[in-house]
């Protein structure tokens, strides 16, 4: 698919993915829902990649205010059940053109044991998506 050359950086403010690039790009937390599994249905993904607008999450929702709020909640348990792990807040968008797939990590992890860095993604879901 190419190397890191091929991936573009962008700062961003926000916690939101620049939405010229929604429509372009298959978002990482977009890649569930082509499985029936994301909050999106393929069809609600189809019709915003083919420029249909009003389908999205409401970005004032509580799901989704709950969700950004225990962003940091996460990353600090996480924190405490691997002390060694080094988290940071991303501040940044991940484009890589060549395949059209875009990402906006929650956190970025190093772990002394690997190489490279990780992702660490917060997601909270509904009662109707939980199944035990």
């Amino acid at each position: 698919m190419g190397d890191d050359a091929d991936i573009e950086v962008r700062e961003v403010d926000g916690t939101e993915f620049e939405p010229s690039y929604r429509a372009k790009f298959l978002g990482s937390s977009e890649f569930s829902s082509l499985f029936g599994l994301g909050y999106k249905s393929i069809a609600q993904l189809t019709a915003e990649k083919n420029g249909l607008t009003g389908l999205e999450p409401d970005p004032e929702s509580p799901l989704l205010e709950r969700g950004h709020e225990l962003e940091d909640v996460a990353a600090r348990k996480v924190g405490k059940l691997k002390p060694t792990w080094q988290i940071t807040k991303c501040r940044h968008q991940y484009i890589h053109k060549p395949s059209r797939t875009a990402a906006q990590p929650d956190f970025l992890v190093i772990d002394p044991e690997r190489e490279g860095t990780g992702n660490l993604q917060v997601k909270v879901v509904t009662r109707s998506k939980f199944k035990t």
